[in-house]
């Protein structure tokens, strides 16, 4: 693991626009860092990633969306396939 450290902080963010119908495009980008003296918090390692991505809803009852997304981090690009949200939809 590349990013190591005594303590952490992260941050994430996504936008999801819903266009026509069960279809959505979706934009997210996340930032954390790690490090382990506040004394030397110059030291701090950090990391910047986002992407974006298209859905559609499976489940309208349930509110389930899946898709394709691409990432892009500061060493590597991802193509993965997203089945929900880890956030909260009323």
């Amino acid at each position: 693991m590349r990013y190591q450290g005594e303590a952490a902080a992260q941050v994430e963010a996504e936008l999801r626009w819903q266009f026509w119908e069960r279809f959505s495009l979706v934009g997210f980008v996340g930032g954390g860092a790690a490090w382990n003296d506040y004394e030397r918090f110059d030291a701090t390692q950090s990391a910047v990633s986002g992407g974006g991505g298209f859905r559609y809803e499976i489940a309208r009852k349930y509110g389930i969306h899946m898709g394709l997304d691409v990432a892009f981090g500061p060493e590597n690009t991802a193509v993965y396939v997203q089945v929900g949200s880890a956030w909260a939809r009323p």
